[in-house]
């Protein structure tokens, strides 16, 4: 391998937290390449690794270009001399030495001679200091009486290593000297030093000393270890890409160790088991092929288990299983119904009332007996012992107890699902009846926020509204709102503006005003969430979104029509712009040749005799298209040939009156027609 060139820099610290440490990869190479291009510098990769106790950059081939001149650019030509004698004095030129380009003069400055340390420091303090770590803390120096610079936890040494050579610069952001040293593993190896003189004896050295840097290699390692371990069990572990990713940054280096559940706690229902495994103890469970949960688990740790671990980690393990199994009998000795009763003690939102106030507006949203009993319960597992110790089974909980006391299956499905989606890749429910709790729950939460002037602002959005439209978007384009949609709608025969009419009335009734604006609000809010689900999920662009969604009139549509459109068409315009363009060519020339000429124009163009060919050729296409059920892309292709020949060899604006305001009727309608099968063109 070839380290002519190879920059090496590592930040050793205290233990950065797991669920920072892929994002931290991410930001940490965008930022340094940022750096690295404004500071004149060549190379040909830049990586940035994380882990447990380490953040590493490596640039290879890195170089700083000295040679040749940098263009300066001085006054216009056409300036007073005055100012161009300025700029010569300021530069130590004269006027021989300046270029004529365009309207200025240009002069070449050859390039400073910049030591490459100089470089280096100015390009790590930069870093430090534009490194955007989600959360970042300072500390007092080391026998110094003032503050560190933010980062994510205290640094305790800084590696710096330059074409194999160290760069020993003073950093005062962390009081430290940097060298060509670093340490292993905290536990295996101590605080002994470890000296490397580049990235491949780095690498090689820390994982020597049981320090894997490469997060994903880490990663794979441990996937691939543990479903090893399962399938040898005769089972399989579950996908979970966020409990993979917690413990990959968790351990420095993977150790694998295979777990037992006492049988005394295998009663519980599986869920409950699971979820104390991962959230509590970060375990991996296996199951058999059939679904049916084992008694085995998977721990990973940061050192060899040994048999003192082991009775540790089993000795906790029982423990919170021990918890689970009181919350669960203390839990099932009461109705979901006795716990619907203690939502009046549980705060919605301070301006709102509470969650109970909550449920008693969507049980106004529907008569539908079984929705209604669905919604009365939907929140109560709120209140119940295990999802007050373990927030993540809301829903989940409500369903195993729902079943537990006989509830009919769409109900206990509905409760589970009226939590879905809970963003952008969430799943969402499977039931109309979970898909509609859904979203008079998101509906009425819009409402409320919006209603007491609570709004997301810039990137702050501290209550999820956007999450919450987005996924009322979601719902509303999986299930269809018209006949030709695949599922039942969830909206019935009414619209999105019924049900915030609705809601506020309930707001009302309660004592809550709500600002009069807040219908409007509600629904703009979500037609521009639907506008970023169609631009970003189906990556259509903005042009043609404006296109479609100007063409609705008011707020009651079809969202899955709507993305349907915008769907339709841009596969149009990509598959044949020529004849989009064409279509956009016509509509523009419509648009102007209409001005203000519309109020007065006749839209009856079927009494009409025209006396031109290609009037009539137009008119033709309009009547029989309009009464036609297949009306498609290419018979608007198709039209707006016609109508530029119409244009072409008609006077529109004829001067007798009678025959302008028939060739206006004619324009009309075909602007109309746009409107309907392609849209408002932008």
């Amino acid at each position: 391998m070839n380290n002519n060139n190879e920059f090496l820099l590592e930040f050793f610290s205290e233990e950065i937290p797991a669920k920072f440490h892929e994002g931290a990869i991410e930001d940490a190479q965008k930022v340094f390449k940022k750096i690295l291009k404004t500071s004149g510098v060549k190379y040909s990769n830049c990586e940035a690794f994380v882990s447990q106790r380490r953040l590493t950059l490596l640039v290879n081939d890195m170089l700083y270009d000295n040679s040749g001149s940098d263009t300066k650019r001085g006054p216009k030509i056409d300036a007073k001399q005055e100012f161009i004698d300025g700029f010569l004095r300021a530069n130590g030129a004269v006027k021989e030495d300046m270029i004529v380009d365009g309207d200025y003069y240009y002069l070449k400055i050859a390039k400073k001679d910049v030591d490459i340390r100089t470089i280096i420091q100015s390009m790590i303090e930069k870093f430090i200091e534009l490194m955007p770590w989600k959360k970042s803390m300072r500390w007092y120096l080391e026998g110094e009486a003032k503050l560190s610079s933010y980062w994510i936890r205290p640094v305790r040494s800084v590696l710096c290593i330059y074409n194999r050579s160290p760069m020993d610069i003073y950093l005062k952001e962390f009081g430290i000297t940097a060298s060509n040293k670093t340490y292993g593993h905290r536990f295996l190896t101590g605080s002994a030093e470890i000296t490397v003189n580049n990235f491949a004896d780095y690498s090689q050295e820390l994982e020597k000393n049981y320090v894997l840097i490469d997060f994903y290699k880490k990663r794979t390692l441990i996937n691939d270890e543990i479903k090893q371990i399962a399938v040898n069990m005769g089972g399989v572990i579950e996908p979970d890409e966020e409990l993979l990713d917690e413990v990959a940054g968790l351990v420095e280096y993977p150790f694998i160790y295979m777990g037992q559940i006492d049988e005394k706690f295998m009663h519980l229902p599986p869920l409950f088991i699971t979820t104390v495994l991962k959230m509590h103890q970060k375990f991996f469970s296996i199951s058999y092929p059939d679904s049916v949960l084992s008694p085995f688990y998977v721990a990973i740790t940061n050192v060899p288990v040994t048999d003192e671990i082991k009775e540790g980690l089993n000795k906790v393990t029982s423990s919170r299983l021990s918890d689970a199994v009181f919350f669960y009998k203390s839990d099932t000795d009461l109705t979901l119904d006795d716990f619907a009763l203690r939502l009046s003690n549980i705060v919605f939102q301070e301006k709102l009332g509470t969650i109970a106030q909550k449920i008693a507006r969507m049980m106004l949203l529907t008569n539908d007996k079984q929705e209604i009993r669905a919604i009365s319960i939907c929140k109560a597992d709120l209140a119940t012992e295990i999802v007050g110790e373990m927030p993540e089974l809301q829903g989940k909980a409500g369903e195993i107890y729902a079943k537990f006391h006989g509830e009919d299956e769409s109900v206990c499905t509905a409760i589970r699902e009226h939590y879905q989606p809970n963003g952008q890749n969430d799943s969402l429910p499977t039931t109309t009846i979970g898909a509609r709790i859904s979203l008079f729950d998101k509906l009425d939460t819009l409402v409320g926020f919006f209603g007491v002037g609570i709004y997301p602002t810039g990137s702050k959005d501290q209550f999820a509204l956007r999450r919450a439209a987005y996924c009322i978007v979601r719902l509303l384009c999986d299930f269809g709102c018209d006949e030709q949609c695949d599922k039942p709608s969830i909206l019935g025969s009414e619209t999105i503006s019924d049900y915030i009419k609705w809601l506020i009335d309930a707001y009302s009734d309660q004592g809550v005003q709500l600002n009069p604006e807040v219908h409007n609000e509600v629904l703009d809010f979500i037609i521009d969430r639907l506008k970023v689900f169609i631009g970003t999920t189906h990556d259509v662009p903005q042009n043609i979104i404006d296109t479609v969604m100007n063409s609705y009139h008011g707020n009651v549509f079809c969202y899955k029509e709507a993305l349907d459109r915008c769907k339709n068409l841009n596969r149009f315009s990509t598959d044949y712009p020529d004849k989009f363009d064409m279509i956009k060519t016509a509509y523009k020339r419509a648009i102007g040749i209409m001005g203000d000429n519309k109020a007065d124009a006749p839209f009856d163009i079927a009494a009409i005799k025209y006396d031109n060919e290609h009037q009539q050729r137009l008119q033709k296409e309009l009547l029989q298209i309009h009464s036609a059920s297949g009306r498609s892309y290419e018979s608007a292709y198709n039209i707006s040939v016609l109508f530029i020949n119409m244009c072409d060899n008609v006077c529109i604006m004829d001067e007798d009156k009678k025959k302008c305001a028939d060739n206006i009727a004619l324009v009309t309608k075909f602007i109309d027609y746009i409107h309907d099968i392609v849209g408002v063109i932008c």
